[in-house]
């Protein structure tokens, strides 16, 4: 789907993905979205309930792409206070995690063409893992032929194509 969806439409979504699909990972971009007003945080709040039932229910991992706030300094390291709209969102999910590009980097990069490979290039901050002893920071490299981050400077990104013509 694409655009703006209500609520019970992600939901139902989601239970035929599962069911008749067998999808274990639902994506959703994004909550706003899904929720109308950028300021009403009951309903928020009760999308969020009800994606967190569904997952619980259907037994299917589902991913919520959250926005954070416009930050005054774009090189500060969000956290999951920076999040917009309703803090129950982080409250109910059981995992937060933030992407944040080493904007200065791109910058540096842009202004000199010199590129210091030794500053990842985006940061994954694990703020939230409800049922995972281990929260941080992981560090990326970007990847510009295969258009994919990588864990480490030269790593090797995913092939996610078949193996072979049978297999589709």
């Amino acid at each position: 789907m694409q655009g703006t969806v209500s609520p019970p439409q992600v939901l139902g979504v989601g239970v035929y993905c599962k069911t008749m699909l067998g999808c274990q990972h639902y994506f959703i971009d994004s909550l706003m979205k899904c929720v109308r007003g950028e300021d009403d945080y009951n309903a928020q709040k009760n999308f969020t309930d009800e994606l967190c039932g569904l997952a619980r229910d259907q037994n299917i991992h589902i991913h919520l792409v959250h926005h954070i706030r416009k930050q005054s300094d774009d090189n500060r390291t969000p956290s999951k206070n920076d999040l917009k709209g309703s803090g129950s969102v982080a409250d109910q999910v059981d995992n937060v995690i933030l992407m944040h590009r080493n904007k200065s980097k791109e910058r540096d990069f842009e202004a000199n063409g010199v590129v210091d490979h030794s500053i990842p290039d985006a940061f994954l901050s694990f703020e939230k893992q409800r049922n995972g002893e281990w929260e941080g920071v992981a560090k990326l490299w970007f990847d510009r032929q295969s258009q994919q981050y990588v864990q480490e400077v030269g790593g090797l990104p995913t092939d996610y194509q078949p193996k072979s013509a049978d297999h589709r």
